[in-house]
């Protein structure tokens, strides 16, 4: 309980307070009130206030830890991943070794609930400054309202797909008599209340409108159906691991859950549509199927690699095709900014902690763009053999500003003292790939589900094709195709798709919980572990999250530690299989 304390007490006497919203960038900042001021009686008078503290939950969750462990979480032991050879990164190491030890640094969840405090404190006291300033009205503690709601919903669910047992932190304590033992609950328990804080959010966020550091930099209606979408999927996949074990948790069968998924899903699609017709739809340009984003230029840059889709989603920040995403500028690098270049690296170079993994680069086809927009594959012209073997691939997605224009296959990265990549939370294919995967999941799935499903596959797989009008090995649909095939396909593309945004390992997660097989590969990884010791490490569900850090085991007795934690107190302690 020392750490809970703790915590609140930080929060009491270190705030940052905000002229405005959290609107235009994490940095929106600005005076830091005394230790000696802020008790109290003589806090939540003002609207300055509360925008302080909502800014401050904000900045918590897109900081540099909160990005590194968002990308370590949710990447690391994927196959998508390896860590860079020479590597002094043991944390990174054993994780990917399949190795849980409790003294890992990635093991910590202090910020994220350092984050939900904040959040709580808002919903707590937020509504007194309504009768203390004529300035802030009811309606505006609405929405204040919802958005702490789906920050903390946002905050647990990160914990849940990274733990699966945690603590729900829902109440505010200003005295050690009040503070609370937070017991960690049952998975199920956890996601139910997860999705009762967005369904209340939902009524209260502004709704999403044209894409601009407000709508998309705060939390807004789609980021929140975005979520409860997420949040089915995962509710679907522990209610198909209960019926399997035996235990009746769930109150919805998995078919029901992923039918509010793709209600959900739906809901943000349609919104982003009429968004798209009203500020988009005049430029004929811009049309295409489901609204995506084309990849214009010439035929010529596009063979040396130039992608459109690239530079407008992840080389600029803010755009038509994002939901919700953190926003970092050359004035707050240091907040989130700092925590991609950690991990992946800066300006081009191998300088990070992770890089792609050899067998997932086989996964592109020759010419799909995303090979040259999102690694650092060194042959942009499609057709000549390196002229020598590349040892490792870097990470380009977020690092570079923009893809190669000519056979040079030159491009502009960010620098490590400048490092202004927004960190996406949701964006449309996201969205569109989830909806696919529900669809064909569905023990009714049909063939119109199926077509439907391998249909959005299809689109976002040929936006991403060097030349759309003559695809190397196009994606096919034939009547006959099953259900299962076409998972397959979702599942791949997603894979492709959203590599290295922090989905990957989350996506295998559901498909252990689910009884599928695991294809994360093994092999041909750095750390040379043998295929049949991987296994072993991962022949049951606890092996797939985090263990707890040792010191939030010795803060709170009550917390239970993951059965396939590894004790960094005896080497030998892992528990037996």
């Amino acid at each position: 309980m020392e750490r809970i304390k703790k915590l609140y007490r930080k929060l009491i006497l270190v705030l940052v307070l905000v002229s405005g919203t959290f609107m235009t960038s994490c940095e929106d900042y600005l005076t830091i009130i005394p230790p000696s001021v802020v008790v109290h009686e003589d806090f939540w008078h003002t609207e300055a206030e509360v925008r302080g503290m909502m800014a401050t939950a904000y900045i918590t969750l897109c900081n540099g830890d909160a990005i590194s462990k968002a990308i370590v979480w949710g990447e690391t032991r994927a196959e998508t991943v390896d860590y860079i050879k020479g590597s002094q990164n043991d944390n990174i190491k054993f994780l990917l070794e399949g190795l849980l030890y409790d003294d890992n640094s990635f093991a910590s969840w202090s910020n994220y609930y350092y984050a939900i405090s904040c959040c709580n404190l808002v919903l707590e006291y937020g509504p007194e400054v309504t009768g203390n300033d004529p300035n802030f009205s009811a309606g505006e503690m609405i929405v204040a309202e919802g958005e702490m709601r789906a920050l903390r919903a946002y905050a647990h669910f990160m914990l849940l797909r990274a733990f699966c047992n945690i603590p729900l932190a829902t109440k505010v304590v200003m005295s050690d008599a009040e503070i609370p033992s937070y017991p960690q609950v049952q998975p199920m328990e956890a996601l139910n209340a997860i999705y009762e804080d967005l369904e209340i959010a939902s009524t209260k966020v502004l709704k999403s409108s044209a894409p601009s550091s407000s709508s998309l930099g705060n939390v807004t209606t789609n980021a929140v159906y975005a979520m409860m979408a997420d949040v089915n999927m995962w509710r679907a996949a522990f209610a198909k691991y209960y019926e399997t074990e035996g235990t009746a948790v769930a109150t919805l069968t998995p078919d029901e859950y992923y039918d509010m998924a793709i209600a959900n899903c739906q809901k943000v699609l349609d919104r982003m549509n009429e968004i798209h017709t009203e500020f988009f739809d005049k430029d004929e340009g811009l049309k295409s199927a489901y609204n995506l984003i084309k990849n214009g230029g010439e035929d010529e840059m596009r063979k040396f690699g130039y992608s459109q889709v690239y530079n407008e989603i992840f080389g600029a920040q803010n755009s038509r095709e994002s939901i919700f995403e953190f926003q970092i500028d050359d004035t707050n690098h240091a907040k989130g900014g700092n925590g991609i270049a950690n991990i992946f690296g800066t300006e081009g170079r191998l300088n990070g902690q992770l890089v792609v993994a050899k067998k997932f680069m086989e996964k592109f086809k020759s010419d799909d763009l995303r090979k040259v927009a999102f690694t650092s594959f060194p042959d942009p012209d499609w057709t000549t053999p390196p002229t020598e073997v590349v040892e490792e691939y870097g990470v380009f997605k977020y690092i570079a500003k923009g893809t190669p224009v000519d056979g040079s296959g030159s491009r502009e990265y960010r620098a490590g003292d400048n490092f202004d990549s927004h960190w996406i939370v949701y964006r449309k294919a996201d969205v569109l790939l989830m909806q696919a995967e529900a669809l064909v999941s569905r023990t009714t799935a049909d063939e119109t589900d199926i077509k439907k499903a391998f249909d959005i596959t299809n689109a976002i797989n040929r936006r991403w094709r060097a030349d759309t009008t003559a695809i190397t090995e196009p994606l096919t649909y034939t009547t006959e195709m099953t259900a299962e095939e076409c998972l397959a396909l979702v599942r791949d593309e997603r894979a492709l798709e959203l590599c290295f945004e922090g989905k990957r390992w989350f996506d295998i997660v559901r498909m252990a919980l689910q009884g599928e097989e695991t294809s994360f590969s093994y092999e041909d990884k750095n750390h040379g572990v043998d295929s049949e010791e991987m296994e072993r490490r991962y022949n049951r569900i606890s092996a797939y999250f985090m263990p707890i850090a040792k010191e939030e085991m010795r803060f709170n007795p009550d917390l239970v530690q993951n059965e396939s934690c590894k004790s960094s107190d005896n080497d030998d302690s892992i528990s037996q299989n």
